[in-house]
């Protein structure tokens, strides 16, 4: 697919959209051309897991792998309604899930509090 590639070069010099677009789609080029989200700093600290979260892993049945795998997946982050935390909109098996977290700043560990599916009406 050279000529696609070239097409999709040219919208990208041109600044269109549609550029992410078709590259995000035909997975052609992936991240080469679509600015990927900024994360904060405290995105890639160390993970300390809270009580809360190690008894619903037990409740919902996923492991600290799941977890490192859930957050792998993020698709976008916002601050959460406590001050301090975050939520993360992310995905598990093939299911919008959401995972709270909390930056510690003076240990720079990223605390993570808690993580659920999310049900739609």
């Amino acid at each position: 697919m050279p000529g696609l590639r070239n097409i999709i070069k040219s919208l990208w010099v041109l600044r269109c959209p549609i550029a992410c677009v078709l590259s995000a789609v035909l997975g052609e080029l992936g991240g080469l051309f679509c600015k990927k989200r900024r994360w904060p700093e405290w995105w890639d600290w160390e993970l300390e897991f809270t009580p809360h979260l190690l008894k619903r892993m037990e409740d919902r049945e996923f492991n600290e792998v799941d977890i490192r795998t859930i957050l792998e997946h993020a698709r976008s982050h916002r601050r959460n309604i406590v001050d301090g935390r975050w939520l993360i909109e992310t995905h598990h098996n093939e299911h919008p899930w959401e995972v709270i977290v909390e930056p510690d700043v003076v240990s720079k560990l990223l605390v993570l509090i808690t993580a659920y599916p999310v049900w739609e009406n």
